[in-house]
């Protein structure tokens, strides 16, 4: 069990750190893609941008008059509108201060439908500024269809609207056939915050081209660029300004007191996106991909240029947290872990089960061994089937040799069995000269006791006498050697060696009389015969044992004090 743990620890650990380094590379890769695929995405924004204005100032400069530049702008512009939802509108102030406008409608709400008068079928609107014979200025708009079909009825309604006097248009003709972008404003229809970019004309017309980016539809586009939830994307211009971020509104509102409103764009440092801060700190003037941790959390970022029609290229900041890319990743290799675990603990299982079925038998063979060892030589039979030829074996010579020690043990002292057993050493021919302390003992008047009493009842009486002596002998480190009849021979300081023999012969005596006393008194009281028992205690006669008389005074006081019970006497 311990190999298969170890060997699927390192198992798990290699292929663990293996995927790591694995994910963490296709998290790069995975990245360095999402990058790329949003920077081709804004620059297919900041080109339809440019395109749009270079096609109106082409197409300003070759038509006959401004209702054929009106038609062609339609034909041209209509599939560009489709395919960029964040440019609104597209149009010409002339130097005279007419205008015209087109306005797209692919994708908008009934919201931004209604200032134009557009069903929920149009999809785009054009819009002309005018003045009639009376000198009187007038807007006219007509709603069209995707093919250019016109859409309900033209309509108009005074304007005192001039072109000429709006930034975009002094910006643009101030610039010499260079982009400008304008800082961000309401627009007059929709009034949704948004910027102009703009250019001068070019060709016998004067005036300016332009073309309307809304800065929360800037935010729509962006965000529809994440390949991850919590992927964070911002246009910052080079001043550090918020044009857009996927989950800030970077345009601040503040009301006028002439019920008008100002707008002002956030700064990147005070729109609470720790992460994108981070970001822009760290790769200004890198432009490689970089990895940093923003409250525990890591994340794969990079700054891209982006030209928006400002006078210097603006940023785009991407970050994507590593967690959301490498989550399937990190998932695939969980679920390979866990079926690695899996396995594991399988082979581990069946570990269990051969080893118990192993163990089971030797653990029996083990228990029965102990109690061998321990003399505890008991009838019962202990029996293995083990499908090891070997545990068959030795369950058989185990039943062999307790049936031998229990042969032997009828025969010999215990003691002495068991110190053979314990020293290893086996039986010898032969022996040593030590000193040793001898009792005897037997039962006074057995004899004609025994012939008096009932055969069954005398033996189990014998049987609780010799219980109780040869406990206390045992008790007291004594050596039975043997039982005759009614008597039992016990020593001392053999086979095991015993400094204390005398004391320990004596006090076997004294604790053996007790014991018998007491089994007497119990007998008297049943009706059952008392057994006396007479003790003799022998030493070495070079050896002198001074103890040996105070416990002989002592056994004798026991002995008359039983005397006096029988005799019915208050001692006892």
């Amino acid at each position: 069990m311990a190999m298969v743990l170890l060997s699927s620890m390192l198992i798990v650990a290699f292929y663990y750190f293996q995927d790591v380094s694995r994910a963490r590379d296709r998290t790069v890769r995975n990245v360095s893609n999402i990058v790329q695929q949003i920077d081709d995405k804004t620059s297919v924004l900041a080109n339809a941008l440019f395109l749009t204005i270079d096609n109106i100032v082409a197409i300003s400069s070759l038509a006959e008059s401004r209702e054929d530049g009106d038609k062609s702008l339609r034909v041209i512009l209509t599939p560009m509108f489709r395919q960029n939802p964040s440019i609104t509108a597209a149009y010409i102030g002339y130097g005279d201060g007419d205008f015209s406008q087109l306005v797209s409608l692919f994708g908008r709400d009934h919201a931004a439908r209604q200032p134009y008068r557009a069903s929920a079928d149009a999809s785009f609107a054009v819009v002309r500024i005018e003045e009639d014979l009376d000198g009187n200025r007038a807007r006219r708009i007509q709603a069209f269809s995707a093919n250019g079909t016109p859409i309900g009825k033209q309509w108009g309604e005074p304007t005192d609207f001039d072109p000429r006097e709006r930034p975009w248009y002094r910006a643009g003709r101030a610039t010499e056939n260079l982009y400008h972008r304008t800082n961000p404003y309401v627009f007059s229809k929709t009034r949704q915050p948004g910027i102009t970019i703009s250019r001068n004309l070019s060709g016998p017309e004067l005036g300016t081209a332009g073309v309307d980016l809304d800065l929360r539809s800037l935010n729509g586009f962006l965000s529809s660029l994440r390949l991850t939830p919590s992927t964070r994307l911002a246009i910052v211009s080079p001043n550090a300004t918020l044009l857009s971020h996927t989950l800030i509104d970077p345009v601040v509102v503040k009301p006028k007191a002439n019920g008008d409103v100002e707008l002002s764009l956030r700064k990147l440092t005070a729109a609470s996106d720790p992460v994108l801060s981070v970001l822009g700190e760290m790769a200004e003037g890198t432009g490689g991909l970089e990895e940093f941790s923003v409250d525990g959390e890591t994340y794969f970022g990079q700054v891209l240029g982006v030209n928006l029609g400002g006078s210097e290229p603006d940023r785009l900041l991407v970050a994507v947290p590593w967690s959301e890319i490498a989550g399937p990743l990190s998932s695939a290799r969980n679920q390979a872990l866990a079926v690695t675990a899996g396995l594991a603990a399988f082979v581990m299982i069946m570990a269990i089960f051969v080893g118990r079925k192993l163990a089971r038998p030797i653990e029996r063979l083990t228990d029965e061994a102990e109690a061998i060892g321990n003399l505890e030589l008991t009838s019962d039979v202990v029996r293995v089937n083990s499908p090891f030829n070997e545990i068959q074996k030795l369950g058989d010579a185990m039943r062999s040799m307790k049936s031998t020690i229990s042969v032997l043990a009828l025969y010999v002292p215990r003691t002495l069995v068991s110190q053979l057993m314990e020293s290893g050493s086996g039986g010898q021919l032969g022996g040593t000269r030590r000193d040793l302390a001898f009792l005897f003992t037997d039962i006074e008047g057995f004899t004609t006791i025994s012939e008096k009493a009932d055969s069954a009842v005398m033996m189990r009486q014998l049987s609780e006498y010799f219980e109780v002596l040869s406990n206390a002998i045992l008790h007291h480190n004594g050596t039975i050697d043997k039982y005759i009849g009614d008597a039992v021979m016990a020593f001392w300081n053999a086979p095991r060696d015993d400094l204390e023999m005398a004391s320990n012969a004596c006090k076997a005596a004294l604790r053996a009389n007790n014991g018998l006393t007491t089994l007497n008194i119990r007998w008297d009281i049943d009706g059952r015969t008392a057994l006396l028992t007479r003790f003799g205690l022998h030493g070495p006669g070079r050896v002198p044992f001074p103890e040996w008389k105070a416990h002989g005074e002592r056994l004798g006081r026991q002995r008359h004090n039983l005397r006096g019970h029988r005799a019915g006497g208050p001692d006892y």
